[in-house]
């Protein structure tokens, strides 16, 4: 489940990510969730501005610090993990 939020400096996320602008770039392609109840696995994410209700801390920044490369699309049954990656599963 990811219900993440996200934070001003780096330093206290547990994800540095990016986002890029060509799906062939990223590591993981991610559909937006509405609700958060819906927000399950890696690739569906719920945005809460709730510090306590979240499974991970982002940091949003440019591609070339980003540890996680990421790729938002518009439909559900395109989220996917599109490349290895330590945090598969973690999120």
């Amino acid at each position: 489940m990811a219900k993440i939020h996200v934070v001003k400096q780096a330093y206290e996320a547990d994800v540095l990510a990016a986002k890029v602008d060509d799906p062939r770039d990223a590591d993981i392609l991610v559909f937006l969730e509405p609700g958060g109840a819906r927000a399950i696995g890696d690739a569906r994410w719920f945005y809460t501005a709730k510090f306590q209700a979240t499974t991970k801390l982002f940091w949003a920044g440019p591609e070339d610090a980003g540890a996680l490369k990421v790729f938002f699309v518009e439909a559900e049954s395109e989220a996917k993990w599109v490349k290895d990656h330590g945090l598969r599963g973690q999120l």
